[in-house]
């Protein structure tokens, strides 16, 4: 048997800042193949989409609806701890297509809940509007998850504009 070995460099212990944007592009396009692969095996066919990067120009909305720059925000928050913010609003995105009360319920413990594991940054008005939901008005989830939406894409707007800044000092 044969093992294959791989070697994992992180983009940020490159010594020249060219190599470094050259491998956040490689590392870019190897997702987005990596993405429609496992769409073409599930029997979707979603278009490659093209490699693209965030200039001063780029629009939040435009960053959410690319994978590959939603990857780039989702690695710029990462170093910044407040990856929860991206994640917790794709998978509300996800959950909108079936809205089951069981995913809801998950999404809640892990991301909403006071003392959750991935706790995002809500005010305690959204927390409770959700928890009540949760727990005694499963119908009202859709309205207490826009709430939650909102919030996020606040968040997630505060960091991008971080992101953006970042990239004009460098």
């Amino acid at each position: 048997m044969f093992h294959k070995r791989i070697t994992i460099v992180k983009v940020d212990e490159l010594p020249v800042p060219e190599s470094r944007a050259r491998t956040r592009s490689l590392i870019s396009v190897v997702r987005a193949k990596i993405q429609h692969k496992r769409s073409k095996s599930n029997n979707i066919d979603f278009p490659l989409e093209e490699s693209t990067t965030i200039d001063a120009n780029t629009t939040l909305d435009a960053v959410l609806k690319n994978t590959n720059m939603t990857n780039e925000l989702i690695d710029f928050s990462s170093r910044e701890f407040s990856q929860e913010n991206i994640l917790l609003y794709q998978k509300i995105q996800a959950w909108k297509l079936r809205k089951d009360i069981e995913t809801a319920k998950k999404l809640y413990d892990v991301y909403i809940r006071i003392g959750a594991k991935e706790e995002v940054n809500l005010d305690a008005y959204v927390v409770s509007e959700v928890q009540t939901c949760i727990k005694e008005n499963p119908e009202g989830i859709g309205a207490a998850f826009e709430l939650v939406e909102n919030l996020l894409l606040r968040n997630i707007q505060d960091t991008f504009g971080r992101m953006l800044n970042s990239q004009t000092r460098s």
